[in-house]
């Protein structure tokens, strides 16, 4: 069966990416603890009438020192919460620092880290999930890898594009995305991935709105949204590159 195709075989990924990868997972596992802390803080305070607003992790904890100031009987329910929080954010900022050593060892890594938007723990995280990048044979195969393609429904006269696929590893796509949010709404010097991001958001929200309209005047809305444009002079831009 294996000869004649029928499996595939599976890419087994180096020591180093194993540890790499293991890391940034073990790191991923403790923000999430740290948050769900976060968040049962907040809630305990949203029941008192304490409103603690917008803050990281350790003007968090200064904002709760300051209800516990003026509150000492609820010393007994915050203080375990914020003893486990320091610890976690210890940890956390110890992973940080090994991870940042690794990204500093790796020219791939730094060459990566060069692009707007992409840090140490995002370039890692594609770094090591690659691996190997010449076991693809297109670069087009990488999104695919990733699970950020889009579906497609094709049956007779219907041809539909869906949302992504979202196979393959959860991680660095969910690094991606930061990354691509990052590039979109704080980097300030413009270049061809930013033009393109900004103009498909546009049409999409502009399709979106013609398509209510047109359900509200009784005809089916667009049944699929193409997702590559043209952004106006860049490809004259490119070509002079060329």
């Amino acid at each position: 069966m294996a000869r004649m195709g029928w499996y595939r075989e599976a890419a087994v990924k180096g020591a180093k990416s194993w540890k790499t990868r293991s890391m940034l997972a073990a790191r991923t596992k403790l923000v999430n603890l740290r948050r769900d802390l976060d968040n049962q803080m907040r809630g305990l305070c949203k029941g008192l009438g304490i409103v603690l607003g917008k803050a990281g992790s350790t003007n968090l904890a200064r904002k709760v020192d300051a209800v516990l100031a003026e509150a000492p009987d609820l010393q007994d329910i915050f203080a375990p919460l914020l003893l486990a929080q320091s610890c976690l954010t210890e940890q956390i900022e110890k992973y940080d620092r090994q991870l940042l050593a690794v990204a500093k060892g790796d020219q791939t890594v730094r060459r990566m880290m060069t692009v707007p938007g992409i840090g140490p723990l995002t370039a890692l995280s594609f770094v090591v999930t690659i691996d190997d990048p010449t076991r693809f044979r297109h670069s087009a195969d990488v999104g695919a890898y990733l699970g950020l393609t889009p579906r497609r429904h094709q049956s007779g006269e219907i041809d539909r594009t869906g949302r992504i696929s979202k196979r393959g590893d959860h991680q660095v796509r969910t690094y991606l995305f930061e990354a691509a949010n990052v590039l979109l709404t704080v980097v300030r010097r413009g270049f061809y991935a930013q033009a393109l991001g900004q103009q498909a958001g546009q049409t999409h929200r502009r399709q979106k709105g013609e398509g209510c309209r047109r359900t509200q005047n009784g005809c089916h809305a667009p049944c699929h949204l193409d997702r590559w444009h043209r952004v106006p002079g860049i490809d004259a831009h490119r070509m002079n590159q060329s």
